[in-house]
Formats: structure tokens, C-alpha cells, sequence
């Protein structure tokens, strides 16, 4: 790929398009040659932004001609069954399945598309929390180790990723990853004072409020619910099944995250997932690739390819 060419790249477990915000930042001429997703939110979230994109349906039914040029393949595969944090055995469940189960399994997707298209570059994410026998099987089928990367170096969410890509990085890049002092707050994601206020509610009647605050106290994090504090230096991670409320001090009320501030923690633009209710928003959001993570590793592309 020349510099004066135009990437093209096939998007798989695309979700609501977090790849793609960080491939057009860095490539605005990009091509997409397909994505494909199941989720009836995610889909309607994608193609309110990218309508021409073509939608190769489930990644099961995803098939590429060898003779179709393909430069940049990536994916974030399913982590239902991989995450630690989704199941607990001091909760009396089992340990995750790893990529034995039905939805994570479906890495093994990733591996034959990959396969079928060889592309020059690929990127796959998915949660830091696997056990390590998973993380090995991925890092041996992909050829490569993953980059550990943490989202709070690009905003105010601890969200730690793993990145396996073939995408040369510099030792430099390499040392930038390795920073764990924040360059964020929650004051550079918070919507303004009057926007914030509409989103208070009445602790004092919220069962989940009350049961959240009972629970916290007796197992401190290990919960499915998040309190942050508006001037704190970072926020939990973003999860699909985990609401999110705000101490905002400016106000001195507990209220809602905003779904704005929820895009912003993605480094997504915000609005972007407008087209859905607030809880699917949140949901999605949880379930989405930290867009400038993207755009780092698709600046470390550019670079190399000058």
C-alpha cells in the first residue's frame, strides 16, 4: 500500500464502529469492503453513519474472494465467555469458558477469515481479563503477542484491552504504552451543569440505587453498578451490563452518566449513538473498541508506510 492509495478493510464483530472512527481519522479515504454484525442496535447505530457499508451478515456467513485486495482486517470477537469479570466463582458460578464457549468461540472465525483474505495488517481486540491458556492459543494462531493497552491513556476510563496486530510499532510507541499515569479527568468528559441536571433522579426511592450503595459496602467492587465521582481521576470500565451514575459535585446530586459522556470515555463523537435508547446507548457503548486506540495503532500504519 502506497501512501497515495486508499486503505481498504473488512470490519468483523464491527459493533456500532469503533474500528472504523479510528480507520477514518487517521485514512478519511478508506474503503470498506463489507462488515459484519448481528446485534438489531449495533447494526442501526453502524449504518446511520456508514449507510454505504455492506453488511456481510453473521461472521459465520462472511466469505472473501482471494483475489480481492484486502489491506487491514480487524475485529473485536465476542469476550461473553473469556471475561473474568462476567463470571465469578465467589458467586457460586463457574469459571468462564474461555474459547470454548459458544459466543467466544467464535474467534476462531476471525482465524479462518483472516486466512481466506490475507490481509497485510490485522487487528483483534478483546478484554485483558482472559486466562492466560486462551490468550495463548490466540497469540500462537495470530503469529503474535498482544499489546496490553489501557484506555485511560487516552481518556478517563481504566479500560484494559488486549491488541494482537502485525502493525510495526516503534520502541517509542511501545514506551507510550507502557504509561500508566493518566492524562485525563472526569472534568474533560462531563456534559455542562444545565444538561447534567436533567439527568438527576431520587436516590432515596431507587431500589437499585439503595441495593447498589448495601452491596458496595459489603463487596466493594465486584458489582454489576459504578458510582463516580465527577472530579475523580478516572471512571470503572465501561460495561454492557453495568449502569454508570455520576456524584456530580457541581450540582450535589447523584444523576445518571449522560450518554455523551459515555461516548466521550470511547473517544467516540459525541451523538453518535443517537439512533438508540438510552439503555441500548449504554450497552453498546460497553460493548465498543476505545476509538482512539485505534487511531494510535492506525497512526503507527501510516507511519510505516510512508
Amino acid at each position: 500500500m502506497a501512501l497515495n492509495s486508499k486503505l481498504t478493510y473488512l470490519s468483523i464483530f464491527a459493533g456500532i464502529g469503533g474500528f472504523e472512527v479510528g480507520i477514518h481519522r487517521v485514512f478519511p479515504d478508506a474503503i470498506c469492503l463489507g462488515f459484519s454484525e448481528i446485534d438489531p442496535n449495533a447494526i442501526k447505530v453502524y449504518q446511520s453513519h456508514y449507510p454505504t457499508h455492506k453488511n456481510l451478515g453473521p461472521v459465520q456467513e462472511v466469505k472473501v474472494n482471494e483475489t480481492t485486495n484486502i489491506d487491514l482486517l480487524v475485529g473485536g470477537s465476542p469476550c461473553n465467555d473469556l471475561s473474568s469479570t462476567n463470571v465469578k466463582s465467589r458467586w457460586g458460578r463457574t469459571l468462564p469458558p474461555g474459547l470454548q464457549g459458544k459466543k467466544s468461540g467464535l474467534f476462531y472465525e476471525f482465524i479462518r477469515v483472516l486466512k481466506e483474505c490475507k490481509p497485510r495488517y490485522f487487528i483483534l481486540e478483546n478484554v485483558g481479563s482472559m486466562k492466560n491458556v486462551d490468550k495463548q492459543i490466540i497469540s500462537d494462531l495470530l503469529g503474535v503477542q498482544p499489546l496490553s493497552i489501557n484506555s485511560l491513556l487516552f481518556s478517563p476510563q481504566n479500560r484494559k484491552r488486549l491488541y494482537w496486530t502485525n502493525i510495526p510499532l516503534t520502541e517509542e510507541d511501545r514506551q507510550l504504552l507502557k504509561k500508566d499515569n493518566p492524562r485525563f479527568t472526569m472534568k474533560d468528559v462531563l456534559e455542562p451543569v444545565n444538561e447534567a441536571k436533567k439527568w438527576i433522579f431520587d436516590t432515596s426511592e431507587s431500589q437499585l440505587y439503595q441495593s447498589y450503595i448495601k452491596k458496595t459496602e459489603k463487596y466493594g467492587s465486584a458489582l454489576r453498578m459504578a458510582l463516580v465521582d465527577s472530579d475523580g481521576d478516572h471512571c470503572p470500565t465501561l460495561l454492557a451490563g453495568r449502569a454508570m451514575w455520576v456524584n456530580d459535585k457541581r450540582i450535589r446530586s447523584v444523576r445518571k452518566m449522560t450518554p455523551i459522556e459515555a461516548e466521550r470515555l470511547q473517544t467516540f463523537p459525541d451523538g453518535w449513538t443517537d439512533a438508540i435508547s438510552y439503555t441500548n446507548r449504554l450497552r453498546a457503548l460497553g460493548n465498543a473498541v476505545t476509538c482512539d486506540v485505534i487511531t494510535f495503532l492506525m497512526e503507527c500504519l501510516h507511519r510505516n508506510e510512508r
